[in-house]
């Protein structure tokens, strides 16, 4: 088990895989507050626009969190079931999101996804 650690200004994101579940989380500097889940996928689940499910591979080390996406990966018919069962809580941002897909083309430079963690 190697965890992966990201630290923001104000928080620290932690993911441990055991066995074939993930554990994630975010402990919160300010108040020592710690919110944690278990997930299949070892990534945060994206039920802001129904985009792709979210663990980062770098911080600008203040509060932001981003990661590359191909958009391929974003194009995919299994991605687009899942989001269809997705109940998201922004529906503008969802229908930008959408927007964002049909532009897309699977060979396009990759996505950057770019995340402030409240």
């Amino acid at each position: 088990m190697i965890p992966k650690l990201y630290q923001t200004r104000d928080k620290l994101l932690i993911r441990i895989k055991e066995l074939r579940k993930y554990h994630i989380g975010i402990y919160q500097f300010d108040d020592e507050n710690i919110f944690s889940f278990k997930t299949d996928n070892g990534k945060i689940p994206n039920d802001l626009d129904g985009g792709p499910d979210f663990w980062p591979t770098g911080t600008d080390g203040d509060q932001l969190l981003y990661r590359m996406i191909q958009p391929f990966d974003m194009l995919n018919p299994d991605e687009e079931k899942l989001r269809n069962q997705l109940e998201v809580k922004n529906t503008d941002a969802a229908e930008a999101y959408k927007r964002l897909l049909k532009t897309l083309n699977e060979n396009d430079n990759p996505v950057v996804m770019v995340v402030k963690l409240k």
